[in-house]
């Protein structure tokens, strides 16, 4: 028979430097059948705990929450962040049977969810780069039009000194 932890929540889950993530404090943890202790933290703990009804879906529930509690609170209403959304409702639904029957399930649509980021986050990589690159042409651009700018403004000022230079001129000569 499964062990139902009965009280998974932040607190109770340890990140290994491995990137493992280990559960602690089994204290009130109970095998699947048997009649449980009724405990659990509130927000965390599954409806049917308070009955003393645990089921492996009640820790599907309490992972839930640790999901809803892991949730950037700036997250825009992205994509992602919609399918991350579905994925907790799921875990969290009041009704045991209409969570994910096992944590195999959870998995698979986390997995997937991850795939969508890595995909996501590549394709922003690219659009980024690509749009690097058109920068660079752009202020390449621009240096030469500044460039040209400078050497037109030199020219334009020589010519304004030659026109005074010869307006100078003609001014003497006439007097």
């Amino acid at each position: 028979k499964e062990i139902i932890h009965q009280d998974l929540k932040p607190s109770n889950l340890l990140i290994h430097i491995s990137g493992s993530i280990r559960i602690l404090d089994f204290g009130i943890a109970s095998r699947e059948g048997e009649k449980s202790s009724g405990m659990g933290t509130p927000g965390y703990a599954a409806p049917e705990q308070k009955k003393r009804k645990a089921e492996k879906r009640s820790d599907i529930y309490a992972l839930g929450a640790v999901l809803l509690y892991m949730e950037r609170k700036d997250e825009k209403q992205t994509y992602l962040y919609r399918e991350w959304r579905k994925i907790i409702r799921k875990c969290m639904e009041e009704n045991p049977q209409k969570r994910y029957r096992n944590i195999s399930l959870l998995k698979k649509d986390l997995i997937r969810l991850e795939q969508i980021r890595q995909k996501l986050y590549l394709r922003s990589q690219e659009y980024i780069n690509s749009n690097k690159e058109k920068m660079d042409q752009l202020e390449k651009q621009l240096l030469f039009l500044d460039s040209e700018n400078k050497l037109m403004k030199e020219a334009m000022e020589k010519q304004c000194e030659e026109l005074s230079l010869a307006n100078d001129i003609a001014l003497q000569q006439k007097n």
